[in-house]
């Protein structure tokens, strides 16, 4: 979370500079575009009764691939259970709609790609997140519920290892299809080069100047 606000303190700055110096530069209007699609499909979302529906739709559809699996699994509401004992609640942050929205963002927000491409994306990446995290939820309950890690282990270092092994993945097929992604994040990525008041003030204090 700190990250994140220096990240956007270093985004509005450049939108600043970008009107100091009346030039527009399209990763900064890409980011924007996505950070607001993605921002308010999921406050929409998140604020009303769809984040009730889709908590207990994802329980009891992870609760049927782990019975699927492995059997004697079921779900009532929000609760997991396998054998027949209580192993965990899915929350909001469970039904991975903060992977999803941010895919949809970056998709969306993309000014001069043609619809085919746009829905293509979304589909291969949207579906296979909502998916993949049936199994996360399923595998985060299967090693509790039997004993063989604890939770913290199953939730916080196997299943966000793999979580995010997955969203790279996902992100390099997007690029194959839709390279407009890369370059905005390469865009993103050079904004030091414009060489604006802070990173003159930071080669000053290393000793670089250009």
């Amino acid at each position: 979370c700190v990250i994140g606000v220096y990240v956007l303190f270093y985004i509005a700055y450049h939108e600043w500079l970008s009107i100091e110096r009346n030039k527009n530069v399209s990763c900064l209007n890409w980011i924007a575009g996505a950070s607001g699609i993605a921002g308010l499909i999921y406050f929409v979302i998140e604020r009303t009764f769809i984040a009730d529906l889709l908590i207990k739709e994802v329980a009891w559809e992870s609760a049927s691939v782990l019975n699927l699996i492995v059997g004697n699994s079921s779900a009532n509401g929000d609760v997991i259970f396998l054998d027949g004992s209580y192993v965990v609640t899915i929350i909001f942050a469970c039904t991975a709609i903060q992977s999803m929205v941010i895919f949809i963002g970056m998709i969306g927000a993309l000014p001069k790609i043609d619809i085919k491409r746009k829905i293509i994306g979304l589909l291969i990446t949207v579906i296979p997140i909502y998916v993949l995290n049936l199994f996360r939820n399923a595998l985060v309950t299967f090693l509790v519920g039997r004993n063989i890690t604890d939770f913290n282990m199953a939730h916080n270092v196997i299943s966000k290892a793999g979580s995010l092994a997955a969203l790279i993945i996902l992100l390099v097929i997007v690029v194959k299809i839709i390279p407009e992604v890369l370059n905005e994040i390469l865009c993103l990525v050079d904004l030091h080069k414009r060489n604006g008041p802070i990173e003159k003030s930071i080669k000053s204090v290393f000793g670089r100047k250009k």
